[in-house]
């Protein structure tokens, strides 16, 4: 008897007891172009969270050192803006990605001789 990718036991919280990354790694065949993609996709949108969130806890602190209210009003009016930069530019790199993806895609229906 193979041992369970999940983990039911109680306590956990259900989720498979592999990284996402080695799940994404071992799909084999015509679904590995795809699989890494979506990969990618993860990592990026997870690097880019992280990345925000260190930049409001420091927002947080800029917030709390301020005694004036001009200071204040400074304060949130760089981090708006710095907020509004980093969301436009992980837009635009999210859609490349999406974009070599459809590349990808349809070079595979291609080569595989499908008309979509």
């Amino acid at each position: 008897m193979s041992k369970s990718k999940f983990d039911n036991s109680p306590g956990s919280n259900g989720f498979p007891s592999v990284p996402a990354w080695n799940a994404f790694a071992a799909v084999p065949g015509p679904l590995a172009g795809w699989a890494n993609c979506v990969g990618q996709l993860q990592n990026e949108a997870l690097t880019f969270a992280q990345a925000r969130f260190r930049r409001e806890v420091a927002a947080m602190e800029r917030f709390a050192r301020c005694r004036k209210p001009e200071e204040y009003v400074d304060a949130q009016a760089t981090f708006l803006a710095e907020m509004y930069s980093d969301y436009a530019k992980e837009n635009l790199k999210i859609a490349g990605m999406l974009g070599d993806a459809a590349q990808l895609a349809r070079e595979k229906i291609s080569e595989a001789g499908v008309r979509p």
